[in-house]
């Protein structure tokens, strides 16, 4: 593709008379790089863009002739603004936006960037009239993202944007607002954004449930992603019992070895456990394993209501979805009467085996 940057680049220094040591000097780039620019071997950086225009007295679109080059292309800036952002240039990096806005005012992707950049710089403000001011207007842009985006994942960045924002601005009602907007599989994001509103706010009791309400969801996930483990390492035993044995200390850990609704999912993971062992030869820790199974089985079955551990003393069954249905020493002996017959058989000749089933079948209720 041809270089029109650097052709122009070219023409503009020839018109002003310029040479390219003079050019080079006042951009601080060397000779080389102007002489690299105008054979089309090389682009200049975006963010001398500007400056070349002001000094030729053009307006940025003279250069690429109302057409980006690919170079130059929507994802190059958005890359360019967040390396900016993250040496806290903020003012370059929402120039650089602005500019590419200018030559693109619809683009939605670019409106986002330039939001988000604005909402960061927002956090180190030379005042707080200037802060008010910058928030205001990344939330304009956020508005215009969320109207004209067909991008779920964008509209759900910018809700959580603006929800910051009018948290920075004081607007608590209206970000809570924007908030809740946030779709479902954004829930960890929404939580998040809830306990930085209630802290704003002063409310830290609902803070501090907001938070144990987090706490609690992450440690169900580990259940959710312990689902695959069966099938990730099927060919790999081992490590399948290693993360099982993970994921149960895990469960552990938060209940503080108390009996609470997380017996459950230790003792579904030992099920898992007893059957691995089984599979790789290993039977006395295959049936340690079901009696472990069997132990946290009972204890779920004994809880009444959601037990009051202390770091969940704010939450009730309402917040954590909790409604105890089922009875797990019947879900564990249906588990393992439908493998009797094929993974479990081997240890049918075991007399442990025999007592540890009949015992568990016989006080089933």
């Amino acid at each position: 593709m041809t270089n029109k940057i650097g052709e122009n680049i070219y023409k503009l220094r020839k018109q002003r008379n310029f040479t390219q040591q003079q050019l080079s000097e006042i951009l601080g780039v060397s000779i080389a790089a102007i002489s690299k620019w105008e054979t089309g071997s090389a682009y200049p950086d975006i963010e001398l863009l500007p400056k070349i225009a002001s000094i030729f007295d053009v307006s940025i679109d003279y250069f690429f002739n109302y057409h980006l080059d690919s170079i130059y292309n929507r994802t190059i800036v958005i890359d360019k603004a967040k390396q900016l952002s993250e040496k806290k240039e903020f003012s370059t990096a929402i120039s650089m936006l602005k500019e590419a806005l200018l030559r693109y005012p619809n683009d939605i992707p670019l409106k986002f960037k330039l939001a988000e950049t604005m909402i960061f710089s927002g956090v180190i403000p030379p005042s707080d009239s200037e802060k008010f001011r910058v928030l205001i207007e990344a939330n304009k842009e956020l508005k215009e993202v969320i109207r004209n985006s067909k991008s779920r994942e964008l509209i759900d960045e910018s809700y959580y944007l603006l929800g910051m924002s009018y948290i920075n601005l004081k607007e608590f009602e209206k970000a809570e607002e924007a908030i809740n907007q946030l779709s479902q599989n954004n829930h960890m994001k929404t939580e998040l954004a809830l306990m930085r509103l209630y802290l704003e706010k002063g409310d830290i009791n609902s803070a501090i449930k907001q938070f144990q309400i987090n706490v609690f969801f992450s440690i169900v996930q580990i259940h959710t992603n312990s689902l695959w483990i069966e099938e990730l390492f099927v060919d790999d035993l081992e490590t399948a019992i290693m993360f099982y044995e993970m994921a149960i200390e895990a469960f552990k850990a938060f209940s503080n070895n108390n009996s609470c609704r997380f017996d459950v999912h230790i003792s579904q993971f030992y099920e898992k456990v007893a059957l691995a062992y089984t599979k790789i030869g290993d039977f006395d820790k295959a049936i340690s394993s079901l009696k472990l199974a069997v132990k946290y089985a009972q204890s779920y079955d004994n809880l009444q209501t959601e037990n009051d551990l202390p770091q969940f003393n704010r939450l009730n069954e309402n917040d954590t979805g909790w409604d105890k249905v089922y009875n797990q020493k019947l879900q564990l002996w249906n588990e393992i009467e439908s493998k009797i017959n094929t993974d479990y058989k081997i240890l049918y000749d075991r007399t442990d085996f025999i007592v540890l089933i009949s015992d568990l079948k016989k006080n089933i209720s």
